[in-house]
């Protein structure tokens, strides 16, 4: 989340992903299988999405579940979906995409930019961009102040190229 024009920025990068974001990426995915949402927060993204799946899984480290450390995750998923810590987001989608043929992340579009991803995006572009047109609020009140989409990794399960939603 951008800090300008917000009064208060989460320690943690604890920023809940508003169902409304969930639910217009809905209609463009086929959803089905397992899922792995490895930063669940207080669970919106789980709520929306578990009907669609057979077996959902979870971490989330303030319940003792670190993506990265927790022996509990299987070795493959269907789907993994998140809205992952912006200050990490690249390692979770590495290990994401490891796990799981459809990879979803909800991300800043300037996630795109910088030296650091570079070698990344030439290896690992992603199959769609689900560009949403308005702006989301992560901390209630006003949006934040920068776009976002959906980056999605699938080869079958979703269409490809830039989508405005």
């Amino acid at each position: 989340m951008s800090s300008t024009n917000q009064p208060i920025r989460s320690g943690p990068d604890d920023y809940q992903t508003p169902k409304w974001c969930i639910e217009a990426l809905l209609p463009q995915l086929h959803l089905q299988g397992s899922l792995l949402e490895p930063c669940q927060g207080d669970g919106n993204l789980i709520s929306v999405l578990s009907p669609f799946f057979d077996r959902v899984d979870w971490c989330e480290i303030q319940g003792g579940r670190d993506f990265f450390t927790w022996e509990g995750l299987r070795t493959s998923y269907d789907w993994v979906i998140t809205n992952p810590p912006f200050n990490q987001a690249l390692p979770f989608l590495q290990k994401s995409l490891l796990l799981a043929p459809n990879v979803a992340f909800l991300l800043r579009l300037n996630f795109l930019g910088s030296q650091k991803r570079k070698e990344f995006w030439q290896n690992h572009p992603p199959t769609a961009l689900f560009v949403l047109s308005r702006r989301p609020s992560f901390v209630g009140g006003g949006t934040d102040s920068t776009e976002y989409a959906w980056f999605v990794w699938s080869k079958k399960a979703a269409p490809h190229g830039i989508i405005i939603l």
